[in-house]
């Protein structure tokens, strides 16, 4: 019979917040009645050397955008660019907002989503985009859920964590296929 692995506990090192949600590297913490979110990148204690592998690297990608968050902080602010307040080694601080592209993606046929604001959403999104790259840096990861909207449905791109200073050597920045059910399945083989 096979074994499965104790479950972990999720330590959080900041009181009073609340989990939000588990991104590729970290966990989203909201810090209770604020408009104040908490990212933490995953971090194993006393994992296996695969398992304490994929955590420096988490921090590693945590530093990087940490990095790219302070360097946007030292410009004026863009209207389509998640507000960032702070970061420690172990954790960035930035606005919480109410949903993100892909969330409302999924419920566009409940609630259809106007042309003129689709429109919008593109606008915004290039505009971000076009800012960063003046900035001289990509996004690396642009896709919907790293898309937020605030409480008037305009756009806030975050996660950084794969953004890259132009003429940086990359391993892979791209998604081959977008899937926003995790059940698609995509790509040569199925096609």
């Amino acid at each position: 019979m096979a074994q499965h692995p104790a479950r972990r506990k999720l330590f959080n090192p900041f009181r009073g917040t609340v989990y939000l949600n588990r991104g590729g590297y970290g966990h989203i913490f909201r810090v209770a009645d604020t408009a104040i979110v908490v990212k933490i990148a995953h971090r194993i204690i006393n994992g296996t050397t695969g398992e304490e592998a994929r955590a420096a690297e988490n921090m590693e990608i945590l530093r990087r955008e940490r990095a790219l968050y302070e360097a946007l902080a030292a410009k004026p602010p863009h209207p389509n660019i998640v507000h960032y307040f702070l970061s420690t080694d172990i954790a960035i601080f930035m606005k919480f907002e109410p949903d993100t592209l892909e969330r409302r993606l999924s419920c566009r046929f409940a609630t259809p989503i106007p042309e003129e604001r689709q429109f919008r959403w593109i606008k915004e999104i290039a505009s971000a985009a076009s800012w960063l790259e003046r900035l001289d840096y990509f996004h690396g990861d642009l896709r919907p859920e790293n898309i937020l909207l605030d409480e008037t449905e305009h756009v806030k791109l975050c996660d950084f964590g794969r953004a890259q200073k132009r003429g940086s050597k990359v391993k892979v920045t791209i998604y081959p296929f977008y899937r926003s059910d995790k059940n698609t399945i995509a790509g040569p083989t199925y096609e």
